[in-house]
């Protein structure tokens, strides 16, 4: 049985009564809880509220009652930052496979690009045409960059990196990865993308 609960001897009544006053939360009074109970505003308390109040040891329950309730309030906010704890880290295991998956797909893209010339020579009716290839070793550098940072993000060897954690990288085209990979800030790139859609 709980401090709170209703005791042996104590009428209906009187036990709500106490309930009256107990709810009213650190602030309450006697007169305060009378008045809620009655529905209307008085200059005196009762004398019986008065009387249970004394012989039920109201403060001491309601007291014990705050402790019980503030308890369960601490374990639900524990179990809530338990909660969050555990989904940041789905989150940031999520970010780290989706980082290394993406990491393997530029590394693929960056192979077959160092595999074509960085200008292409064509002969069309006798001429030469020299056509520049659309990407150049400083872009190819850029991408080497962005694939370091895919690496240590997917190893999970760089957890500064989770800042991109919201990114749905499989999502994004080829122009916006360039872009990201060109030191852009990927929300801004983003951002700019839907607007332009929209």
């Amino acid at each position: 049985m709980n401090l709170w609960d209703r005791r042996r001897g104590e009428s209906g009544q009187a036990y709500k009564a106490f309930c009256a006053y107990r709810d009213l939360g650190l602030e309450r009074t006697i007169k305060a809880a009378y008045h809620k109970a009655i529905k209307r505003p008085t200059q005196q308390t009762s004398g019986t509220w008065k009387a249970w109040a004394a012989r039920h040891e109201w403060d001491a329950r309601a007291r014990a009652y705050d402790a019980h309730i503030a308890a369960i309030e601490q374990q639900a906010r524990e179990r809530e930052i338990a909660k969050r704890a555990v989904e940041l880290e789905r989150r940031k295991k999520q970010a780290q496979d989706d980082a290394w998956a993406l990491f393997e797909e530029v590394k693929t893209k960056l192979q077959q690009m160092l595999k074509l010339p960085v200008i292409t020579v064509t002969d069309a009716d006798g001429k030469k045409t020299v056509n520049p290839a659309k990407w150049d070793y400083n872009a190819l550098a850029r991408v080497m960059e962005a694939m370091t940072k895919l690496a240590k993000l997917g190893s999970g060897s760089d957890s500064g990196l989770l800042a991109l954690l919201n990114i749905d990288w499989a999502s994004l085209t080829e122009d916006q990865l360039e872009r990201i990979a060109g030191r852009e800030d990927p929300a801004r790139v983003i951002a700019s993308t839907r607007k332009s859609s929209s």
